[in-house]
């Protein structure tokens, strides 16, 4: 015979959802009356495509690009002016593509958010999206390979990168581009970590280790952490400012203390 569910039935699930709108409605007036505004929720609205025809469609499509490349080259050049800083690891004989082109299209690939350097790629080497990045980026010449972008930015220290992003933010503020932004006129930091990547084999000496219980027994499983400081402001919006990953040969490893 089996048990009896423990699971609410539909009228327990009617009273409690009842229940969380009085809850929120007495909330929203509580709000009200101490001059708050509530905090905006970030869900996606619920309706229809407000487009009407595919002209529509694209004009507003042409829009959204055109405002997002007009951002990204006021800001451009102040990032690449700190980027052009940085000394060149390379053979200066061997050089194709200059190094402050090789950044931006690396920062290109993380706007694009690729998932891979093959998808990277695949995707850019196509021939509309070539000739589109040279209408926003008259500097890209020639899309450069991947493994190119990734060759330099192994010979680069990351603190010269972040110096150049560090130098971009102190602009904006100084600019006051984010003022509509703030909360109670601060510019709160926030700081946390976050796993990145996690496996079981550890694929280089930096990665972490922890043990987990399998089906056989206690595995060792290792995985990438970084902790990360972000500008945080009103509805949602963050600026990433410094990363610092962990590091294992850091640690205290005579003492079995890690990377913290």
């Amino acid at each position: 015979m089996s048990k009896p569910s423990r699971r609410p039935g539909r009228e327990e699930f009617k009273q409690q959802r009842k229940k969380a709108r009085k809850v929120r409605k007495a909330l929203r007036e509580k709000q009200q009356t101490q001059g708050l505004s509530p905090s905006r929720t970030a869900t996606v609205a619920n309706h229809a495509c407000r487009y009407t025809s595919v002209e529509e469609e694209r004009e507003a499509r042409l829009e959204a690009v055109t405002e997002q490349a007009r951002v990204m080259r006021a800001n451009l050049p102040v990032l690449l002016r700190r980027l052009q800083r940085i000394a060149d690891p390379r053979h200066p004989k061997k050089l194709k593509h200059q190094l402050t082109m090789l950044m931006l299209y690396g920062i290109l690939s993380f706007v694009l958010q690729f998932a891979s350097r093959r998808e990277a790629n695949r995707s850019l080497s196509r021939p509309q999206i070539k000739e589109n990045l040279r209408l926003l980026f008259p500097e890209l010449e020639e899309i450069p390979h991947q493994d190119t972008l990734n060759r330099l930015l192994e010979r680069i220290e990351p603190e010269e990168i972040e110096a150049g992003q560090i130098e971009l933010v102190r602009r904006l503020i100084r600019k006051k581009k984010f003022q509509p932004y703030l909360v109670e006129g601060c510019y709160p930091v926030a700081i946390d970590g976050t796993q990145k990547l996690v496996g079981r084999f550890c694929w280089t000496e930096q990665w972490l280790e922890r043990e987990i219980t399998t089906r056989k027994g206690p595995a060792p499983q290792y995985y990438v952490y970084v902790v990360e400081a972000y500008l945080v402001f009103r509805g949602g919006m963050n600026i990433p400012l410094m990363s610092e990953f962990l590091d294992y040969s850091q640690g205290d490893i005579q003492r079995e203390k890690q990377d913290c």
